[in-house]
C-alpha cells in the first residue's frame, strides 16, 4: 500500500510538472482564432502512408490498396459498358 501511494504521488508530481511555461503563471495560451485547425489525412491518405512504410504489415496493406484499386477500375468499365 504504501508503495502504490508513493507512486502516485510521483505520477502527480510528473504530471504537474508537465504544464507549459509561457513566463506567465496561471495563464493559458489558445489558438488564434482566425487560424485553421490542421488539416486531418483522409483514410486513403493514412492507408498509402502505412503502404508506403516499413511498419509491420505494410505490404498486406499495399496489396489491399491494390485489390481495391482494380476492383474499382474493373467496377467503372462495367458501369460504362451497360446502357
Amino acid at each position: 500500500m504504501k508503495r502504490s501511494m508513493i507512486y502516485g504521488l510521483a505520477m502527480m508530481a510528473g504530471l504537474a510538472a508537465c504544464g507549459t511555461d509561457d513566463g506567465v503563471e496561471g495563464e493559458t495560451t489558445l489558438p488564434a482564432a482566425d487560424s485553421a485547425p490542421a488539416p486531418t489525412p483522409t483514410r486513403g491518405q493514412r492507408d498509402s502512408a502505412v503502404a508506403a512504410s516499413k511498419l509491420p504489415g505494410a505490404g498486406a496493406v499495399r496489396r489491399a490498396l491494390e485489390t481495391s484499386e482494380t476492383a474499382s477500375r474493373r467496377a467503372e468499365a462495367m458501369d460504362s459498358v451497360l446502357p
